[in-house]
């Protein structure tokens, strides 16, 4: 009976972490410099396909970042900005920003009435390089001195994360168990 309701704890211990790993994260920012941070967690603890959105709650303003990975696990941030309804008005300050900026980026055309193309920057490599185009877009699109910005992070944990987490758990437990 001790088994089983050990088991059952295990499962919902798993589940709890679980749930606990892929909720959206959500915090509020001081300001854009307070993002460092959290870019180095998506290089660090994120898997690929994870999406990180800067928002201002009081507008539908928003910048995107997704986690890619490739061979030997390394990892770089994919952003994208919409010619899309909320944001037409400021895509072509996007486009002269990047470009005042040095930054290279692309055009992707969609073929759609509602999102017509997406500025690419594909390959960011760094904390750095994120962080420098977050500044230089959120400028251009008017957010940049905004006090009510947040980022969302919507992701799971990497399997090393995961791995690393049920580790200190086991450890946890087992020197639980050694104090009985």
């Amino acid at each position: 009976m001790l088994y089983f309701l050990g088991f059952i704890g295990i499962l919902i211990i798993f589940f709890f972490l679980k749930w606990y790993m892929v909720r959206p994260l959500k915090i509020k920012l001081e300001n854009l410099d307070s993002l460092k941070i959290y870019f180095d967690e998506l290089f660090l603890r994120y898997e690929s396909g994870t999406i990180a959105i800067i928002d201002q709650k009081s507008s539908s303003k928003f910048l995107q970042f997704v986690v890619h990975c490739e061979r030997e696990n390394r990892k770089y941030l994919h952003f994208s900005f919409p010619d899309s309804p909320w944001s037409r008005p400021y895509f072509d300050n996007v486009k002269l920003a990047l470009k005042a900026s040095d930054l290279d980026f692309s055009i992707k055309k969609t073929g759609r009435n509602d999102t017509k193309a997406f500025v690419d920057l594909d390959g960011i490599a760094s904390t750095e390089e994120a962080l420098n185009i977050t500044k230089t877009v959120a400028k251009a699109i008017g957010i940049a001195k905004a006090n009510d910005l947040r980022i969302q992070v919507i992701g799971n944990f990497s399997p090393e994360e995961i791995e690393r987490t049920f580790k200190k758990l086991k450890k946890a437990w087992k020197a639980r168990r050694e104090r009985k």
